[in-house]
């Protein structure tokens, strides 16, 4: 099942973003069928700013994210002014669902 991750430290949500989106779109291509987005609380305020770039550049069939106290990719460990994007391409049989939170 292809993958991929990627992780920013960048304090400037626009850059850290763009250094994310851009490494997966690198390693994956668009239009992958799940990505997930985990920010640190440093960006709590801008949570939307990522939710679009990811949308409009990444293209996802299914985006979840959320913020966290810490974020960990590839072994690292980083409590502040991260941005992590994990994205991956489900087997052909297997398609996501969303359901609409109440």
């Amino acid at each position: 099942m292809p993958y991929a991750s990627s992780m920013s430290t960048h304090e400037d949500l626009g850059v850290a973003a763009a250094e994310t989106i851009g490494q997966v779109l690198d390693k994956l291509g668009s239009s992958p069928d799940f990505a997930i987005v985990f920010m640190s609380g440093y960006f709590k305020k801008q949570i939307t700013k990522i939710q679009e770039a990811v949308n409009k550049l990444l293209t996802p069939t299914a985006l979840m994210g959320c913020t966290a106290d810490a974020v960990i990719c590839g072994g690292q460990e980083v409590e502040n002014g991260t941005v992590t994007v994990r994205v991956r391409n489900q087997p052909k049989n297997v398609r996501p669902q969303t359901k609409p939170v109440d």
